[in-house]
């Protein structure tokens, strides 16, 4: 398989500390279902299990109820999904319908499921920690153009993926990697830093989506 070099060096040395390799694949990558990343408090949180139907992850604040739609599929067209404004240059998107409408029964056996599945996760960001030389450039060209341990054209490589959480990351410039996970069910952003619309179209295809900032 040929080898798979993220401009992240810090998401490329939790892979490879993940998988205990020194090159990762493509074919390592599409065995990750779940990816946690946040660049705010340098998480990166992997699992190769698939989650539940629907996830409520404990200990991770109430925006899986209250900043959440759980049925996205019954949105047609995007409107229907998120509102969205530009500001200069950065894209802002909110949820139409924010609560999610499920009785409290429903949503503790969803938390437990949740809880269940997260014993299958892997928090390298405890392993792996982030140094002066991990923080890049978004372009390359371009002195005033903020460092980053994250980049979006990275997340295109996680083709398999059914959830993906991007908790804190505003490093998080484009949704343009939704177009290559046909798998993704659950999505969370929070703080992204939106430059293009690429992507956007592709959120009808989710079954969840919380969108929550600070």
């Amino acid at each position: 398989m040929k080898p798979i070099k993220l401009k992240s060096s810090w998401l490329n040395k939790c892979l490879m500390k993940y998988f205990s390799k020194e090159v990762i694949s493509q074919e390592d990558l599409d065995k990750i279902k779940y990816l946690h990343l946040s660049s705010t408090y340098e998480e990166c949180m992997i699992s190769l299990d698939a989650p539940p139907e629907r996830v409520i992850h404990p200990n991770s604040g109430d925006q899986w109820c209250d900043c959440c739609d759980w049925n996205v599929e019954n949105s047609k067209k995007l409107d229907d999904l998120v509102k969205i404004d530009k500001y200069d240059y950065i894209y802002n998107i909110e949820l139409i319908n924010e609560e999610a409408d499920i009785e409290y029964e429903t949503a503790e056996k969803i938390e437990q499921e949740t809880a269940e599945f997260e014993k299958s996760i892997t928090n390298l960001g405890e392993l792996i920690e982030v140094e002066d030389e991990d923080y890049i450039s978004e372009d390359d060209d371009d002195d005033e153009s903020e460092d980053n341990i994250i980049f979006s054209e990275d997340l295109k490589y996680f083709r398999n993926l059914e959830e993906l959480r991007l908790s804190v990351c505003s490093d998080i410039y484009s949704l343009g990697f939704l177009t290559n996970m046909p798998n993704l069910r659950i999505l969370e952003l929070s703080e992204v830093q939106l430059k293009d619309n690429n992507g956007f179209e592709n959120l009808l295809n989710l079954k969840q989506l919380s969108i929550w900032g600070d």
